[in-house]
């Protein structure tokens, strides 16, 4: 039963703002758990708070959003709005001391003022519950519509130089394994789709196999990525960028994040008029680029292969989408028709 105690108060259920956003497309189970309804997510947050022991309340909890996962909550702590997250893995307390080790070593390099990540503010590990500082503002997302194509192109180079910044001196040269991502494109099986949706996908994939023997061993920068990082997980305030949904420092190539920044951007607010190749639009990968988040070191082939591996990834989990189905498909064919 959903109660109220000295320790949480329970809200409504409230559409999602933006404030948390998560497409992990690696971790392709994820979306093959069933979530908890919102009621359950609601009574396993509240019951989860008074195992926790707090001294201080809680007050009006409201789901933002749930999945098999986490869920999402805002709530007020000392009469200052919150985030609260709880995680339902059978590792959710290494999860969340994660999240705040990731969070915290942020905090102590990000110099800019201007570049921010949100602040955990009280952890409860074995609850599976992180308590977070709420970011002002909008989401970068919510301000592309419409925006003139100087300044899209100026927002896209300040995000870019918010992960620059994330990253800080936490990178290094590695070499592009292919024995990696082939066994990585062995394990992305298609979902049930219609015969024309399957076509494409296997040729997707059929192509990125064959672009994997000529950039085995090339050159490509690893470093701490933000691991989701894209316009719907920075919020802009005034001058300041803000980053939520960090859950760790994921060591990845920058050229996949950077990839997957372009393909969901251009696939859900894509630019009125631009010249697209590879698969995306060249004015906005100018503008991320301008950042430095791509310096030298990264190799133009193993960037191209990240784009389709993206668009194949994004293709499978938004193919029921029919707006967003349509711009991967021409985004698909461009990159197939693209050379290599």
């Amino acid at each position: 039963m959903i109660r109220n105690s000295p320790g949480f108060q329970l809200g409504k259920i409230q559409p999602f703002s933006g404030q948390s956003h998560s497409f992990e497309s690696s971790t392709l189970a994820r979306f093959n758990t069933k979530p908890p309804s919102p009621a359950q997510a609601l009574a396993r947050i509240g019951e989860s708070l008074e195992e926790g022991g707090r001294d201080s309340p809680l007050l009006n909890i409201a789901l933002l959003k749930v999945s098999g996962r986490s869920a999402v909550f805002s709530a007020r702590l000392d009469g200052e709005k919150v985030v609260v997250k709880q995680f339902y893995q059978a590792r959710k307390a290494l999860i969340v001391q994660r999240l705040k080790a990731a969070l915290d070593r942020a905090a102590l390099h990000m110099n800019d003022p201007c570049f921010q990540v949100i602040k955990p503010l009280e952890i409860l590990p074995d609850q599976g519950i992180a308590i977070l500082s709420h970011a002002p503002g909008k989401t970068v997302a919510a301000h592309l519509p419409g925006l003139p194509a100087n300044e899209r192109a100026a927002l896209l180079t300040r995000c870019g130089a918010w992960h620059v910044s994330y990253i800080g001196n936490r990178h290094k040269t590695a070499r592009f394994s292919a024995d990696f991502w082939h066994n990585n494109l062995s394990q992305i099986l298609p979902p049930p789709m219609r015969a024309d949706k399957k076509y494409i996908f296997e040729t997707l994939l059929g192509a990125l196999r064959a672009e994997i023997p000529p950039i085995a061993g090339a050159p490509q920068i690893i470093a701490a990525t933000h691991g989701d990082f894209g316009v719907e997980n920075l919020m802009i305030d005034n001058a300041v960028l803000t980053g939520i949904d960090i859950e760790t420092t994921r060591w990845m190539p920058v050229a996949r994040e950077a990839a997957r920044f372009l393909v969901w951007l251009h696939s859900s607010y894509p630019p009125p008029a631009q010249t697209m190749r590879h698969g995306i639009f060249e004015d906005d990968k100018t503008a991320l680029f301008a950042s430095g988040l791509m310096q030298a070191g990264n190799n133009p082939a193993v960037f191209r292969f990240f784009i389709g591996h993206q668009l194949l990834l994004r293709f499978m989990h938004m193919r029921a989408d029919p707006v967003i189905y349509e711009r991967l498909l021409k985004m698909i064919t461009n990159f197939l028709g693209a050379r290599p």
